[in-house]
């Protein structure tokens, strides 16, 4: 049992068709957080959360079938702590005998950013469709209100009607504040909220 030498960055690992680890690399070591003794009785058991020896068959048998595979796992240090983890293995053969070339690279953080740049493209593209929902909605419900504005100023109107065009006054009011909530809100969203400095009384 030796060290795999390397200027990778990435883990490296030899494992035997059982899934032990023959070789591994000082970075295997470093990011496993093992000691170089207890680096020397893992297995693929040991660090990888989901494997099973079902899986295990299977990778064997897909890496027989081509030259290398390519895939994400759990992977787990010493210390119980787990990362997501880019995976490239292959079959190398010495002495006649059959052994997993393995590496991988810790992607926690890359996938962080990667999630942390898609949210905010949601929420991008969330701010855009509530800012032109929210005009469209404004402009037809101005016309409405104003030409309620204009009826109501009429003294001859029937009580009936009066109090059916308050109530589409009083709503139409009460959904343009909404509106404007909305708008207010994507600001927000977006970092262009201005805030107006107004003395004003508490009474």
């Amino acid at each position: 049992m030796k060290k795999k030498q390397g200027s990778s960055t990435d883990g490296i690992f030899v494992l035997d068709i059982y899934g032990n680890a023959i070789e591994f690399s000082n970075e295997a070591q470093n990011i496993l957080c093992y000691d170089y003794d207890s680096m020397k009785g893992l297995s693929i058991f040991d660090w990888d959360k989901y494997m099973t020896s079902e899986y295990f068959e299977t990778l064997i048998d897909t890496l027989d079938d081509k030259n290398k595979h390519d895939f994400t796992r759990t992977l787990v240090t010493k210390k119980k702590k787990e990362f997501i983890a880019h995976v490239s293995a292959k079959i190398i053969e010495h002495q006649n005998l059959k052994y997993i070339h393995l590496s991988f690279r810790n992607i926690s953080e890359e996938l962080d950013y990667q999630n942390k740049v898609f949210e905010e493209r949601v929420n991008e593209k969330k701010s855009q469709f509530l800012a032109n929902m929210s005009h469209e909605i404004r402009t037809p419900l101005n016309g409405i209100i104003g030409i309620t504005d204009i009826i109501l100023e009429k003294n001859n109107l029937d009580r009936y009607v009066y109090e059916n065009l308050k109530i589409i006054q009083s709503s139409s009011n009460s959904l343009r504040d909404i509106i404007n909530d909305i708008l207010d809100f994507t600001k927000i969203q977006a970092g262009k909220f201005d805030i107006n400095n107004k003395p004003f009384s508490l009474k």
